[in-house]
């Protein structure tokens, strides 16, 4: 195997100092050099097209080049390159040519997401969702991608996250839940919360089990139950929860999943799967989290998955899907606690619940508007789902405000649904002021419109509380007081578990630093004395769980905020994903030539010396990767050529100088380089193979 090393840019620092990079590639022993000709360096006004052979021509661009080209000779080294403007120029010297460098990426970054230069892309775009407690939930932490865990669900939908992030494999864990678990016990935590995944355990989407059949995907069903099991062996309590935003996608396309009443059915059945399959074990359920947010980000702002509005993409109606949505999650919540309190409770001994979100509001001022303003936002926000699970019936302020647009229940319907609780689990995190907006429009817009209020964060200039790193979540410690003694006092003391509480850090934020969470401490400390507070006053709470165990993948804010009381590295170095990648290319093209062109990982721009040298993780990178590659060569791949990235820190487009690639630490002050610990084990193995 002929290994080759190196790879630079045609632009930045590489081109101040050529020759010294050079030396550099050759006192390593790499053989080879891909560096990229820059059209508008050649060309500066970017029209020559030279059809009529005219065009001008900056001739210093092409001689350094020429420059280039000629000491990379002197210096031993083949040169691959690119663009094919330069054949008559310098093909004398050059031999081995390549027209494009990741065309797909020009193609899909720049006219599909606009997320690179020219950053064209179609003005509305669906956001896509994915998970969310001290313990997790499905696609925070869940791998969704190798083996076959799962079949697409509705939060596969087209998104836009930062950086194009995907929860394809979030933080992994369907192969590292015994790791995760470990660290809750070594931190004492006796109990934890998790989502089961509705299309990880039925593939095809389509089971809804009215005909009694339908394809299960048994090692999905496997994954939950060795999950379950070592919880219970670690002496740690499963609470399950069956669903978190993730509906299978075949429903939502089949007919718009939770718009229809026959949503309701396939749940039902969904649910009493998990029950029988499970409930041996799991003693303690919920039905949804958060579905208010599911009815309110996903058919009234259209900001989640399924994405619709009043004017969006894919359609809605923000005045009334809202509702409909809610009414089908309600009926679906209390039809699977029927099943579990007919079925299953007696002999099972377990509980059964519900998660609801709940911000607390607070009057913006003494008077009686803003008064009635916040108890209307309590009402749509909490009251919206607990008022019916309760009392058999909405609020009264959404009836009168909502009237024909609003559902009724039946008879039978208000049997069911009335009582649906064993107990209800509270998520609280932050608090807002309301104020009475004056404005009550003559046709209805939207859910939120109909709230007739406004949202306020400060009062004569003093917030409510220091922000964490999301711009929604206020640090307001009594709010968590308010908000569960308001549940005591209006739904009849019912059995609280406080179900998710936290707040994050930047995703950006490195080691050591991001081990040093102190104002999450303080956050955790005054949020639990008001919570103790609240039960000293007689709130009936049997549980608190933090949000959450790892950072994880945050929906919208993707990988950009970290929630965990473990730090999580987000990269994930895949070595059999070379080996795949290769022998694919081999089987599917013809068995063509390959030039492996590019691999590696980067650390963060920010390390300094002499840390950034010390990059151990880089190597083991390269070790496993390239024994991969060696594994397809040895299958039958026709590989010729390994490349780097690369040989020196340089600009990372999007990252600018946030990442760094290199083996070769730049200083990006004063352009000085210093070779990595890992540039020094190239050097070592390709000596090796040399000698072999």
């Amino acid at each position: 195997m002929a290994l080759k090393g190196g790879r630079g840019r045609a632009f930045g620092i590489h081109s101040l100092g050529f020759q010294e990079d050079v030396d550099i590639m050759k006192k390593f022993n790499f053989d080879a050099y891909r560096f990229s000709i820059s059209w508008s360096r050649i060309f500066p006004n970017n029209d020559f097209c030279f059809l009529d052979g005219t065009g001008e021509i900056n001739w210093e661009g092409v001689d350094y080049y020429d420059r280039l080209i000629d000491y990379l000779i002197l210096q031993g080294m083949h040169l691959p390159t690119m663009q094919t403007s330069a054949f008559e120029r310098y093909g004398d010297r050059v031999k081995n040519w390549f027209t494009f460098n990741e065309p797909r990426v020009v193609s899909a970054l720049g006219y599909d997401s606009g997320f690179h230069a020219p950053g064209r892309c179609r003005s509305e775009r669906q956001i896509g969702i994915l998970l969310i407690s001290f313990g997790t939930s499905l696609i925070h932490t869940q791998q969704l991608t190798k083996p076959r865990p799962r079949e697409p669900g509705i939060s596969t939908l087209d998104g836009m996250i930062p950086n194009n992030a995907t929860a394809d494999v979030s933080v992994d864990e369907y192969h590292h839940y015994k790791e995760d678990v470990d660290i809750m016990k070594k931190f004492n935590f006796d109990a934890y919360r998790f989502s089961i995944s509705w299309s990880r355990i039925f593939p095809n989407n389509d089971f809804c089990f009215l005909d009694g059949t339908g394809e299960i995907n048994w090692e999905g069903v496997d994954y939950y139950d060795r999950l379950i099991d070592y919880l219970i062996l670690q002496g740690i309590t499963p609470y399950a929860n069956l669903y978190h935003y993730d509906l299978p996608l075949a429903l939502h396309k089949e007919y718009l999943g939770w718009l229809s009443p026959k949503i309701v059915d396939a749940f039902a059945n969904y649910a009493d799967f998990c029950f029988e399959r499970y409930g041996d074990r799991v003693k303690n359920w919920f039905t949804f989290n958060e579905p208010r947010v599911v009815s309110a980000l996903g058919y009234d702002s259209g900001f989640h998955a399924p994405g619709r509005c009043t004017n969006c993409k894919f359609g809605g109606n923000s005045a009334t899907e809202p509702y409909i949505v809610t009414h089908n999650l309600i009926l679906s919540h209390a039809a699977a606690v029927k099943r579990y309190r007919e079925k299953y409770q007696v002999d099972q001994k377990g509980k059964i619940g519900i998660l609801l979100d709940f911000v607390w509001y607070e009057p913006y001022t003494h008077s009686a508007i803003d008064e009635a303003a916040a108890q209307r936002a309590r009402d749509f926000h909490i009251g919206w789902f607990l008022h019916p699970l309760t009392y058999g019936y909405y609020p009264k302020s959404i009836q009168e405000i909502v009237k024909d647009r609003l559902p009724k229940f039946t008879a039978d319907q208000v049997k069911m649904v009335k009582g649906s609780y064993d107990y209800v689990g509270v998520n609280q995190y932050t608090s807002y002021y309301m104020k009475d907006n004056g404005v009550t429009n003559p046709k209805p817009v939207s859910y939120q419109d109909d709230w007739h209020v406004e949202f306020k964060f400060d009062r004569d200039g003093v917030p409510i509380g220091p922000q964490a790193y999301s711009d929604w979540l206020y640090i307001v410690p009594w709010g968590m007081y308010s908000a569960v003694t308001y549940v005591k006092i209006n739904y009849g003391d019912p059995v609280i578990i406080l179900a998710e509480n936290g707040m994050d850090q930047p995703g950006s934020v490195t080691l050591p630093e991001g081990l040093r969470d102190t104002k999450r401490i303080n956050y955790y400390k005054s949020y639990i004395t008001e919570l103790k507070r609240a039960m000293d006053d007689g709130a009936t709470v049997i549980g608190y769980f933090a949000w959450s165990l790892l950072d994880n993948f945050e929906w919208r804010l993707g990988y950009t905020s970290r929630f965990g009381l473990a730090y999580s590295d987000w990269l994930y170095i895949v070595p059999w994903g070379m080996y795949s990648a290769v022998t694919y290319v081999k089987i599917n093209y013809g068995d063509p030539v390959i030039i492996l062109a590019e691999n590696g990982m980067d650390q963060p721009g920010s390390v300094t010396l002499p840390e950034g040298l010390r990059d151990t993780k880089r190597i083991n990178y390269y070790k496993s990767y390239i024994t991969e590659l060696k594994r397809a060569m040895d299958d039958g791949a026709t590989v010729i050529g390994y490349f780097a990235w690369s040989l020196l820190d340089n600009f990372e487009w999007r990252l600018g100088y946030t990442s760094r690639f290199g083996l070769v630490y730049v200083d990006f002050k004063t352009n000085m380089r210093y070779p990595k610990e890992s540039a020094y084990w190239f050097k070592n193995m390709l000596k090796r193979e040399k000698n072999n």
